[in-house]
């Protein structure tokens, strides 16, 4: 089966952006893009291997073609999940991107 056909979930990529105002410093999450994905829970086995790595993650979320996203400051949502992202990018070349993240 074709990958993309598998990629059901349309997610939104969002950026923090932190300003400065006169109450103090807001943090703002920005609407980057949508995509489609794959969002797939980690079984308990698997999370539990990740935290002994301490890696505390929840999901793989997955990407067709190279989607460089950073972990420090862009996040995915999809309807009212939100995921923070753990880990670089990974990927079997250029045909996919995955990310290790945590439901928040």
């Amino acid at each position: 089966m074709n990958m993309s056909n598998r990629l059901r979930d349309r997610v939104q990529i969002q950026r923090r952006v932190e300003t400065d105002t006169a109450t103090g410093p807001t943090i703002v999450w920005t609407p980057i893009e949508r995509r489609y994905a794959s969002i797939v829970s980690l079984s308990a086995e698997a999370i539990s291997r990740y935290q002994q790595i301490d890696l505390k993650v929840t999901h793989k979320i997955i990407f067709i073609g190279i989607v460089v996203l950073d972990i420090g400051t862009d996040r995915i949502t999809h309807g009212a999940n939100t995921y923070r992202l753990m880990t670089p990018r990974k990927g079997d070349n250029h045909k996919n991107s995955i990310y290790l993240a945590k439901e928040v």
